[in-house]
């Protein structure tokens, strides 16, 4: 699969030119395999790392949820703390599916990000995207049910796959 980076810079309020003229423009990359996160119902769990983009003057705080708890936990990673000296270092969160016992076909949702809490006015905030993930199922597909009906005149009704026959 393919390694997939995903860079959320954003311009916000406190980043001023020198900063941008400096590469310095504030954000968060997150980096994780293929283009969503996936995990399944056999308890089969995925990760993703974060960094930030430019060295924050201040302790930069992000924190995660996942939108739908009855298919995921987040094992690792709920809140990260980016400081000046950490935040060009690979930080991770992980996810773990979790098996809900229905036939519910494979769902996406999201690990949720609150906007990020800092006294760094380029980073204090700054509100980044949600992260894009599926739970596959494992509950098996039922074979079609099969009816047998017995109507007037001599005809028999059955139900194969939407086919209807006569006897």
């Amino acid at each position: 699969m393919k390694k997939q980076a995903i860079s959320l810079a954003a311009i916000v309020g406190g980043c001023g030119a020198a900063e941008q003229a400096a590469g310095q423009t504030p954000g968060v990359t997150f980096d994780f395999d293929g283009l969503n996160l996936e995990v399944s119902e056999d308890l089969t769990s995925d990760r993703f790392s974060v960094v930030l983009d430019s060295e924050p003057t201040d302790p930069v705080q992000l924190n995660f949820s996942v939108s739908d708890p009855t298919e995921a936990v987040l094992l690792s990673g709920a809140m990260l703390t980016f400081f000046p000296g950490n935040w060009d270092r690979e930080q991770f969160v992980s996810v773990v599916g979790l098996d809900d016992q229905l036939q519910d076909g494979d769902i996406a949702f999201l690990v949720t990000t609150d906007p990020l809490v800092s006294d760094d006015l380029s980073y204090g905030g700054l509100d980044v995207p949600d992260i894009p993930i599926i739970n596959f199922d494992n509950e098996p597909i039922p074979e079609p049910a099969t009816a047998l009906l017995v109507g007037l005149g001599g005809f028999v009704l059955t139900r194969r796959r939407s086919s209807v026959g006569r006897r």
